[in-house]
């Protein structure tokens, strides 16, 4: 069995629909905590695009009470399974 040497790398994703005025704690320690350990790390933040993308007045409406009825997961549910709305149109 051959061994590599390979770099080991990490892309951490802190998806849609989070609240885009704090950002993610969690996220900065792993990448810390992976950075110590010599592995490599890159962090996305999705929910500030998605907040770029809708707008960010629509955005809190996807994601702040009153709205409790998942509005924000079916609106991505659309992206994760398409076939599920293509056949339920």
């Amino acid at each position: 069995m051959a061994m590599h040497n390979e770099k080991k790398s990490v892309l951490v994703v802190s998806m849609p629909f989070a609240g885009i005025t704090i950002p993610s704690i969690q996220l900065a320690v792993l990448e810390t905590y992976c950075r110590k350990q010599g592995i490599a790390i890159e962090t996305r933040h999705l929910y500030l695009k998605a907040a770029e993308f809708y707008g960010l007045q629509n955005y809190h409406s996807l994601i702040y009470p009153p709205n409790d009825s998942y509005t924000a997961q079916m609106v991505f549910s659309r992206y994760v399974f398409p076939e599920h709305w293509e056949k339920n149109q």
